[in-house]
């Protein structure tokens, strides 16, 4: 089995760090936060018109697509960041897994795990939690 080397991991995560939460974003970083923003924002507008009986009851399929699709892709964004916290500057000399565990108690990423936690609760408690 070929394990990937430490320095090899590291600068993944530095990169993908780089893209979600550096102070001074590349371009591309800024194109993937813009793509973030508009994917947000999309959600909330879907909420609004999910709200409404008669557009819900013509487009309910393509709304629940969307919402898998989303919170997939939240839910993928979300798991990048907790990893590529390890290489925030805030946390330095900490372990991967401090810096893993104070990010996932910070208040972004509560509420990025709050923005997810309603799709997989769905599965384990009967009640549509999507407004929350």
């Amino acid at each position: 089995m070929n394990q990937e080397p430490t320095g090899v991991k590291s600068a993944i995560r530095q990169r993908v760090y780089c893209l979600l939460e550096s102070t001074e974003p590349t371009r591309v970083a800024k194109g993937v936060r813009m793509i973030i923003g508009l994917v947000i924002l999309a959600n909330v507008i879907a909420v609004i018109a999910e709200s409404h009986e008669s557009f819900y009851s013509v487009h309910a399929s393509s709304l629940e697509i969307f919402n898998i699709v989303s919170v997939i892709g939240f839910t993928i964004e979300y798991g990048l960041r907790l990893w590529a916290s390890a290489e925030n500057p805030r946390f330095a000399g900490a372990s991967p897994w401090r810096a893993r565990w104070a990010y996932f108690k910070s208040g972004l990423g509560l509420i990025d795990l709050a923005a997810i936690a309603p799709f997989y609760l769905g599965f384990l408690i009967p009640w549509d939690l999507r407004q929350l």
